[in-house]
Order: C-alpha cells, then sequence, then structure tokens
C-alpha cells in the first residue's frame, strides 16, 4: 500500500486516469494521474480537504503475453508541494 493512501483514502477506490498509451508486441507505457483529497492528518501536515493530483509514467513490459517486469514513476514531490510541505534540497 503506498504510504499515501491513508491520507488520501479516496483515491483508493478510484481508478487512475491513463490520458495516453503507448504499446508494442513487448512494451506498454501509460501516462496516469491520479487525484485524491488530503482528508487525514499526516504527520507534519494538517489535513484541509486539499485536492492532490500526481502524474507518473508506467512501464510494463511482456514476455509470451506475460507482464515480466513493472516499472512505476510518480511525481510525489509535486504532492508535497501541493500540500505546502517544503522538501529539503537535493
Amino acid at each position: 500500500m503506498s504510504p499515501t493512501r491513508p491520507v488520501t483514502p479516496d483515491v483508493a477506490g478510484s481508478s487512475p486516469v491513463a490520458p495516453a498509451l503507448v504499446a508494442n508486441a513487448v512494451f506498454l507505457v501509460t501516462r496516469v494521474v491520479y487525484r485524491a483529497r488530503h482528508v487525514r492528518d499526516f504527520p507534519g501536515v494538517p489535513a484541509v480537504g486539499a485536492p492532490i493530483e500526481v502524474t507518473g509514467l508506467d512501464i510494463f513490459r511482456f514476455e509470451d503475453g506475460l507482464v515480466v517486469e513493472h516499472l512505476h514513476e510518480a511525481d510525489h514531490e509535486a504532492m508535497w508541494e501541493q500540500l505546502g510541505v517544503a522538501l529539503p534540497p537535493g
């Protein structure tokens, strides 16, 4: 489970939006957008019901019709910025 799900429980019940797909016989690449509201306190970040939008990419590699590798990247830095959290440099 994602460490952010306890503070954004509504994301768990919704599917990410996949506005872009690229596929061939070996790879499937999707761009995803997760939308939720910050409804529970996170350590040092009180909940204010703010909407959060996090974008990401998923890359699936197939062999013999089965997923053999999955890579996921998401812009968590943007999520923290939307919550007003200043991240340390680096």
